[in-house]
């Protein structure tokens, strides 16, 4: 992509194409809504060691120079969202005005010759996931390239519509089923992560009974089961579940969705005990007793509910191994594979997956992280 062919594009093919090159550069990136100037454009987030945390983009596509007030403006969001940085992405040029107002503040001006730099010296993390290129699925003989570049034509086209990401998600998923762990990967964990993140965003705020209508079938398993799969097992630890206190005095952690609980199918407590076998395979013994705890409350809430799950056998035999792990003094991990929350006889081999993790994961930062989030009351 050259300059001349980002000069013609539309404000919103500008934002779009910013996105995918921020993810390019290792950021998780959240397109907001469209209302126009004075709103957020991106939402980016970084895990990385010195850049964790969130940023705002602000993006114009402009022929005009940009002046102090844009910038002011973007720093109002900055400050409001709490966010680490804010940057400012344009194809044009800053005013000498808008550059005085941003020095000293936490706020990054990319102009157009920047954006150069930006395009042809990109952060090689295309390669972070144990020396794998995390776009090479596109060349791989056995990817049906034609049929995903269809996909995304049609997303380009029309980025709102959810039936449009729904037809997305349901073909990276078949890869996901199929278990080819080479394609999985090679970028295409990463894609069906960032279509169930664009469908989240895009239907949370319809009513659940729209949400079941439009939705895919498993969205929010998807997207935790694709998270623990990439090595982000502390993110879904946060994301699906906050801290309560029972009856009986313990702790239970409740589902943060506002669809209603899918426990008679067993689905969703399949990923927590995937997470349990994850804790326990890495030996994060605090971490594993509390999401055993977990397990087994969920488990005699529905005894006593007379709540059935199909997948009730199978957890009761991984909290079951889960208890004589935890009670060893040595560390013997008895778990073997991760299970496919929906179809349970797909298994992905823990060893497998824990290989192909990226090479920089910091386990050591991830434990303190879990310790911290086992610490939060309500």
């Amino acid at each position: 992509m050259d300059l001349f062919n980002i000069d013609q594009m539309d404000g919103f093919e500008f934002e779009h194409y910013i996105a995918e090159l921020l993810r390019k550069h290792g950021f998780i990136v959240e397109e907001t809504k469209k209302t126009g100037d004075g709103g957020i454009d991106l939402l980016a987030f970084s895990n990385e060691m010195l850049y964790k945390g969130k940023y705002v983009i602000q993006c114009k596509r402009w022929s005009g120079t940009i002046g102090a007030k844009e910038v002011r403006d973007l720093y109002g969001v900055v400050l409001s969202e709490n966010a680490n940085k804010g940057l400012f992405i344009t194809n044009s040029f800053f005013s000498e005005q808008a550059i005085s107002f941003s020095d000293g503040k936490n706020i990054e001006l990319i102009d157009r010759s920047r954006l150069f730099e930006l395009i042809n010296n990109p952060i090689d993390k295309k390669v972070s996931i144990a020396g794998i290129d995390k776009s090479s699925f596109i060349s791989n003989s056995n990817f049906e390239t034609e049929k995903f570049e269809y996909y995304k034509t049609r997303l380009s086209k029309d980025k709102r519509n959810i039936a449009n990401w729904r037809d997305l998600h349901n073909f990276l998923i078949s890869y996901l089923e199929n278990r080819d762990m080479e394609i999985l990967f090679s970028g295409v964990l990463d894609e069906l992560l960032n279509t169930c993140f664009e469908l989240e965003k895009l239907t949370e705020k319809l009513k659940w009974q729209e949400r079941l209508l439009v939705a895919p079938s498993h969205m929010d398993d998807t997207t935790e089961f694709t998270l623990l799969l990439l090595g982000r097992f502390d993110e879904v630890f946060e994301r699906r579940y906050k801290y309560l206190r029972v009856r009986s005095g313990q702790r239970i952690m409740q589902p943060r969705s506002r669809i209603p609980s899918l426990s008679h199918r067993g689905i969703t407590e399949i990923n927590m005990a995937n997470m349990l076998i994850i804790l326990s395979k890495l030996d994060f013994k605090s971490a594993a007793r509390y999401v055993l705890t977990v397990c087994e409350n969920i488990l005699n809430y529905n005894k006593l509910n007379s709540i059935s799950m199909n997948a009730e056998p199978l957890m009761n035999h991984i909290v079951e191994s889960a208890k004589k792990e935890l009670l060893s003094t040595e560390h013997q991990s008895n778990f073997g594979v991760l299970f496919l929350p929906w179809k349970t006889d797909t298994t992905f081999d823990i060893k497998q997956v824990i290989h192909c993790w990226p090479t920089n994961l910091d386990f050591s930062e991830i434990e303190k992280r879990l310790d911290l989030l086992m610490s939060l009351k309500e």
